[in-house]
């Protein structure tokens, strides 16, 4: 499923992610305190987001992706930080099939939260059996 995912309202947390690290990302704390660039945005944020349900382990996909932007900054969304004030309008739809571009050059040799961790996406196709 993907789509458009709107917050009206509120502010929201996002991260750029410079080059990807040539160091060892063995912790989550390297992700999050050494590598990313954790920012709190302006609404209305606009973001383009993929969920994904079961796939195949070899994609190695994390199960949501986002990216968004507004009229001063743009990066991955992680959560809002308003959550009384915050208001999400989405355009979603389902998807037939996935594909995975530009696998990372190196993945977390420990396990990673994927519901919270964004990932770069070598061209792979899946499809759910019906």
């Amino acid at each position: 499923m993907g789509g458009v995912v709107l917050v009206k309202k509120g502010k929201v947390m996002i991260h750029v992610m410079h080059d990807f690290t040539v160091k060892p990302i063995r912790t989550q704390k390297f992700i999050d305190c050494d590598w990313l660039r954790m920012k709190e945005a302006e609404t209305p944020f606009t973001n383009y987001t993929v969920f994904v349900t079961n796939p195949p382990a070899d994609l190695d996909l994390r199960d949501i992706h986002t990216h968004g932007f507004n009229d001063k900054m743009a990066g991955h969304y992680h959560y809002d930080t308003t959550p009384l004030r915050v208001e999400y309008e989405c355009y979603l739809q389902l998807a037939d099939s996935i594909y995975r571009v530009d696998r990372a050059p190196q993945e977390a040799d420990f396990q990673m939260d994927i519901r919270s961790r964004e990932s770069n996406t070598t061209a792979k196709s899946w499809t759910p059996e019906p």
